[in-house]
């Protein structure tokens, strides 16, 4: 088990899996296989950590900084080679890297690249240390803002649907809302010209 920080920004082979209880980050590779029961924090600011098998453990945390290039959103992702597996009690950590104050709605910010066909295993319970619904197509609210997890993206594609990677999506509040904010404006505005007239 390897405590403290291990940033990798090369290349790291072990002969058997990596168990991580500090911290992993860097631009690197590490093989085979990685287990985290401490923080996994891809890049040095923004930047994606290569890995083979991936497992977040039950108290681990995928620590993740979302920003922005030109008009593109980045941010922080890793890519595995092998399979995923998010054990109940991983916590998904996000903040925004400077200069990103408010992404935009339909930005998507791929996590964890999938290679392969295999699906992820799990999912994340806890969003910045508390206890969060994120299962496949949950919607959550961070930043003061709404936003949509999957864990079928694919990042070849650029699509948030079809494909086995870990992505989040800024959303818009269903039409519905909208409309029922919109009706209620409209009668409170008709009650006070009432009260007025």
């Amino acid at each position: 088990s390897t405590p403290g920080h291990l940033k990798v920004n090369g290349s790291l082979t072990a002969s058997s899996a990596i168990s991580v209880a500090g911290l992993l980050s860097g631009t690197g590779t590490v093989a085979p296989a990685v287990a985290i029961s401490g923080t996994l924090a891809p890049g040095n600011s923004i930047g994606t950590l290569s890995t083979g098998a991936l497992t977040l453990g039950g108290a681990s945390t995928f620590d993740i900084e979302l920003g922005r290039q030109g008009v593109l959103p980045i941010s922080d992702r890793t890519s595995v080679t092998g399979g995923v597996t998010i054990d109940s009690g991983a916590n998904l950590a996000l903040t925004l890297y400077t200069g990103l104050s408010n992404p935009l709605d339909g930005d998507i910010f791929y996590l964890i690249e999938n290679d392969g066909a295999d699906a992820v295993s799990g999912v994340f319970t806890k969003l910045n240390g508390l206890t969060t619904t994120l299962t496949e197509g949950s919607q959550f609210s961070w930043n003061s803002q709404d936003w949509q997890i999957t864990y079928q993206a694919d990042v070849g594609a650029s699509s948030f649907t079809g494909g086995n990677d870990v992505a989040i999506m800024i959303v818009v509040p269903e039409p519905g809302m909208l409309v029922l904010a919109a009706v209620g404006i409209a009668a409170a505005v008709v009650a006070r010209r009432r009260c007025h007239g």
